[in-house]
């Protein structure tokens, strides 16, 4: 389901960036698509962490801590090198050396920082969300060892939600590209009880969709608030996709599956393809849509095979030690 729903949401987002129509009411479709796509991306991050932790326990916050988090954030270094070359490549004046390396780190608070592209905010946002997640599920695990491990389930997604509402409502203020953050704990509160929203869902279905229907219609009619487009309506598509999947009439085709294991890879480089083709040669939208897609595609192709080839090799590596 979440692999299938990644590349969902990852074509989403690159009709927001590229394509536009000159029709006024498709291109205001193309422009929500970027804040529902968003949205789904963190309720999917948090709906993962829901499902793993719950099945894990400790080793699985033990992984994000010690390889989750650093892999991505490695992956995001990565990423702005090959951005920074961008940079230089379409024509942008010279950045100080302190200015590049925090500008490549994603270290924001450093003099100079100069953010390459703000296609990506999504990751480094993600990285911060996870760090939150960690700390807390780390309380959560000293809580387990002194008290009745019958409440832990919901001291941690409670715990977890007030937290990172709390952080991402002050932080918000800051980062005003900070979209549709409601919809992470909403994927948490998901991940953890799934089992009994299916339940409820299918036993109410038609309140359901009479309810969804009359909330799409209330945000529809003040979708010019940036408010409501940007926070509420990603986390109402968030739920308009819990529906559906509760009906269990949700069907991947295998491309479309394949597409979404290399959604984040694509996700990353399509703005950097993006960049150079809009730079140097002159397109229309969809003729650029279509070659930085295909660009992309071909390019996390290749990046998705070395990363998961250099997790084989740590394996195998971790492995042989433990023999040892």
């Amino acid at each position: 389901m979440s692999t299938f729903l990644k590349g969902v949401f990852c074509l989403m987002v690159l009709l927001h960036h590229i394509v536009r129509t000159g029709n006024e009411v498709v291109d205001g479709i193309l422009e929500l698509l970027g804040p529902l796509a968003v949205g789904g991306f963190y309720f999917l991050s948090g709906y993962g962490i829901a499902v793993s932790y719950r099945a894990k326990g400790k080793q699985y916050l033990k992984n994000l801590v010690c390889r989750r988090i650093p892999m991505m954030y490695l992956i995001l270094v990565a990423t702005n090198f090959i951005y920074l070359g961008v940079y230089y490549l379409t024509g942008n004046p010279p950045l100080i050396f302190g200015g590049a390396l925090s500008s490549v780190l994603y270290i924001s608070f450093v003099k100079g920082f100069v953010q390459l592209y703000s296609w990506i905010y999504f990751i480094p946002n993600l990285i911060v969300f996870y760090v939150v997640i960690a700390v807390v599920l780390w309380a959560v695990e000293c809580i387990k060892s002194v008290h009745n491990k019958g409440q832990v389930a919901t001291i941690i997604f409670i715990i977890v939600e007030v937290a990172i509402i709390l952080l991402l409502s002050v932080a918000s203020k800051q980062l005003p590209e900070l979209r549709a953050y409601f919809c992470f704990p909403f994927g948490l509160i998901c991940g953890a009880f799934m089992e009994n929203i299916c339940k409820f869902i299918r036993n109410r279905r038609a309140f359901l969709i009479l309810l969804l229907v009359f909330l799409s219609w209330c945000f529809m009619t003040f979708l010019n608030v940036k408010e409501i487009r940007e926070y509420l309506m990603p986390l109402l598509f968030c739920m308009l996709v819990v529906f559906v999947v509760a009906q269990k009439s949700f069907v991947g085709s295998f491309g479309a599956l394949w597409f979404g294991k290399i959604s984040l890879y694509v996700y990353l480089f399509h703005g950097a393809f993006f960049k150079i083709f809009n730079h140097f040669i002159a397109l229309e939208s969809l003729g650029l849509f279509l070659l930085v897609f295909s660009c992309s595609v071909v390019w996390s192709m290749f990046v998705y095979e070395v990363v998961q080839g250099m997790k084989i090799i740590m394996l195998r590596k971790r492995q042989k030690r433990r023999f040892f």
